[in-house]
């Protein structure tokens, strides 16, 4: 049924999770004209299975229940023994993600279970009201925080983005930045949420009229910031943008370009947010620092780009042919389109940032470029729904005004983001503490990550050394954590780490966080 990376059983998790109708189906690797065609040729199957059955009865052939099942133990057996002597094959990733995949793993007695709470870890404001205020003199930075999609760390260069590469170089870049999911509903969770991916699902449950909002916008808005938001994706999906209002309508201004009509059109949605951003730059009257976010979506599946952007004519058409997935030359057609989109995405960030120099505002202004994750073009790994490093690392450039631009090796993801902004900006600690997360700028040691796969059935524990494979059973108030294997950091399967008890500390430690 899927023709990407993930199986029956993944696929349906996933739209349960973060999914809505066609869109999602499509994004979790179907294709349009598939999801119509397979409902059409299930009838014509069974029909055929039935005539089949009638005509051997009919000639009364038989065939020997015994060969039959010898055959399906022997199938069998070659099945285990291929998965467990063979996993650091090319292939593997590839016949892992196959649609009727089912893995075998060594048993282990390690499972890690907690417990975690669904509500807002500051209900009635009392904290954030108490404390909330910044505790610089002068002026207050603006902020515009740039939300990409799919957006690989990779295709930040000179010639491909050359308005990324020249922020990269005057601003914090982050070389080892990782998702907190492969799945944009979960990173969106963390990142404008505050909220463990994990949660997305009991917190969506738990959502009334009276919840507060984004805890991160708040803090904002208390400290006197006018929220803006500009979006090219659908922030209606899964009630995002009433849970970031919440009872405190934390968001001043909204436009959205998104429009489920011309859903094929991103690269359209994009030039109207990055339009209207634009406007709210430029025409400012008051006084008090804005937030803006500005959410663009050209790199969302199947990668949309205006003419101007076309730097490689060699693309496939929109339509993917999802039965050349395992072929490397359309493979790379595919990643040309996409990077044309990776331009495209270039050009508009490249109008917000030259908007803020002609009006004065870009050396006061703090600047945040993040993605929800990356995307994959080889065979297995086409799309995000596999836990790999080219989906989960992604770009994080943060430019603090007064803060010496520099590149930084230390583990970071999603959750570290808004603390070190409220760290900059002098936010009391006792706020910034209720986050996920912690302060960048006063992070030495290594920090382990938790990304999350869109099923949040699977998820890969980041060590410093290696990565930690985990199976995830995740309930209702708690998650359990079963270790299936460990990879280095190239992704390769390595023996297993029976003794090694420094992975158990740390999932303590990001689930206590």
């Amino acid at each position: 049924m899927n023709f990407t990376s993930m199986g029956i059983l993944k696929t349906y998790k996933t739209l349960s999770l973060g999914g809505d109708t066609l869109t999602s189906l499509e994004e979790a690797g179907f294709s349009k004209y598939l999801v119509i065609v397979i409902p059409g040729l299930i009838v014509p199957v069974c029909y055929a299975g039935i005539k089949l059955y009638q005509l051997l009865n009919n000639y009364r052939l038989s065939i020997s229940h015994n060969a039959v099942t010898y055959a399906a133990i022997l199938l069998f057996m070659i099945y285990v023994l291929e998965h467990l002597l063979c996993r650091n094959s090319t292939g593997y990733f590839r016949r892992m993600n196959s649609p009727l995949y089912i893995a075998f793993f060594k048993s282990n007695k390690h499972s890690l279970k907690f417990t975690f709470k669904t509500e807002d870890p500051d209900p009635d404001d009392k904290k954030v009201t108490e404390f909330c205020h910044i505790n610089k003199s002068g002026k207050y930075p603006n902020i515009v925080f740039i939300l990409l999609e799919s957006f690989r760390q990779d295709v930040i260069s000179e010639k491909l983005t050359p308005n990324m590469e020249h922020l990269k170089r005057n601003a914090l870049w982050f070389s080892n930045a990782i998702s907190s999911s492969i799945y944009t509903s979960l990173s969106w969770n963390t990142i404008l949420m505050g909220r463990p991916a994990y949660t997305l699902e009991s917190d969506i449950k738990s959502f009334t009229g009276s919840t507060a909002g984004s805890l991160p916008l708040r803090i904002l808005k208390y400290s006197g910031y006018e929220i803006l938001f500009s979006v090219s994706g659908n922030f209606q999906w899964k009630n995002f943008l009433n849970r970031i209002n919440g009872n405190a309508k934390v968001v001043d201004r909204y436009f959205t370009s998104f429009s489920k009509k011309n859903i094929h059109k991103r690269n359209l949605f994009d030039n109207r947010s990055a339009e209207q951003a634009l406007q709210w730059i430029k025409n400012r009257e008051q006084d008090n620092p804005f937030f803006l976010l500005l959410q663009l979506d050209s790199t969302h599946w199947t990668y949309y780009f205006d003419s101007d952007a076309k730097i490689f004519d060699q693309i496939p058409r929109r339509d993917i042919n999802f039965f050349k997935l395992n072929n490397c030359d359309y493979i790379q057609l595919i990643f040309n389109r996409y990077r044309n989109g990776v331009r495209h995405i270039d050009n508009k960030i490249g109008i917000i940032l030259n908007s803020l120099r002609e009006t004065g505002q870009y050396e006061n202004t703090i600047i945040v470029i993040v993605s929800d994750h990356g995307e994959g073009f080889s065979p297995g790994l086409i799309g995000h729904s596999t836990l790999h490093k080219d989906i989960k690392k992604i770009p994080i450039i943060i430019k603090l005004p007064g803060i010496q631009s520099r590149s930084i090796d230390t583990y970071t993801s999603h959750s570290n983001i808004f603390p070190t902004i409220f760290d900059h900006l002098g936010i009391e600690k006792k706020i910034i503490s209720l986050l996920q997360g912690r302060s960048i700028l006063r992070q030495n040691d290594f920090c382990p990550i938790l990304t999350f796969h869109g099923s949040c059935m699977e998820a890969d524990l980041q060590m410093e050394e290696y990565i930690v494979a985990l199976k995830v059973n995740l309930k209702k108030n708690s998650i359990e954590f079963t270790p299936l294997f460990f990879k280095d950091n190239s992704e390769h399967i390595i023996e297993y780490k029976c003794n090694d008890t420094a992975w158990e500390k740390a999932l303590q430690k990001i689930i206590d966080a």
